[in-house]
């Protein structure tokens, strides 16, 4: 298994390249295609008055969408012209392109965003996480390139961990070491110790150098916990499940995948 089509959204107006640049990064890093997918509807507070606007109007904004798309896709393609550039434009809302075009690709790669009105354009990690089907790999702010050497997984004996565990496999059989860690209360600390060692004799047999930390009965948070471990190991990439429950049409996520999505300052890669 390895990640041959990685999947990124361009945004009109390149509000953060630096994710771009790091999907350029992990493109490189297994050889594979970089898929960039422009999306842009009409703005939230023009979208109900569309079917009562003249056609001329109409058509004008629907033009202005395109023009926009196109310098996109001019950015994506001088960024990223030292790998197979592949490109999409979709005038349509940024989470409905993306999980459309998930389908051509085997890796998402993201970032955190900001609350800004320019960046509103672009699919939310968590959003992406819960509604895609692949693998997404949040970038932290700025950060424009993976090493993947030192990577720390958490580990929580559920699907989503046994998912993400495979999901990132491509990355771990690169990694120079490997770290799986967990946090359980201490009376659960021989069962989780037992789960731990599975889990490193796997990536073992897969030839990953994988070691385990002796399970954390402090109370301390797992996501602090994680980070804590990754910046003592050098690492730049945490492997997490994405836990979370549906309220509705909301996805309401764990405390965990919450606080990583938040402030990891790492790369994190998550599956559910």
């Amino acid at each position: 298994m390895t990640f041959k089509t990685v999947l990124v959204q361009v945004e009109p107006g390149y509000v953060h390249a630096a994710r771009v640049q790091a999907a350029v990064s992990v493109a490189h890093m297994f050889d594979a295609s970089l898929f960039g997918v422009g999306a842009k509807a009409l703005d939230e507070f023009l979208e109900p008055a569309a079917g009562y606007m003249k056609r001329p109007v109409l058509r004008e904004l629907h033009n202005e969408i395109r023009a926009k798309l196109a310098d996109a896709e001019t950015l994506f393609r001088d960024t990223a012209s030292s790998v197979d550039p592949l490109w999409r434009s979709i005038a349509t809302h940024p989470l409905e392109a993306m999980s459309n075009s998930a389908r051509c690709a085997d890796l998402i790669v993201s970032d955190r965003g900001s609350e800004t009105a320019a960046a509103r354009n672009v699919a939310r990690p968590g959003d992406l996480i819960m509604e895609t089907g692949l693998p997404v790999l949040v970038a932290p702010p700025d950060a424009d390139r993976l090493l993947g050497r030192h990577v720390v997984v958490g580990w929580k004996d559920a699907r989503e961990a046994r998912r993400a565990v495979t999901d990132s496999l491509p990355f771990l059989r690169r990694a120079d070491d490997v770290l799986v860690a967990s946090a359980c209360a201490e009376a659960d600390a021989p069962r989780v110790e037992a789960e731990l060692r599975d889990v490193v004799g796997r990536l073992q047999r897969h030839g990953i150098k994988a070691s385990h930390q002796p399970p954390c009965t402090e109370r301390v948070d797992p996501a602090d916990l994680l980070i804590e471990l990754a910046e003592r190991s050098g690492a730049d990439l945490i492997v997490a499940g994405a836990y979370g429950r549906s309220r509705a049409r909301e996805w309401v996520f764990g405390g965990v995948t919450r606080e990583l999505l938040r402030r990891s300052p790492n790369f994190v890669l998550f599956s559910r």
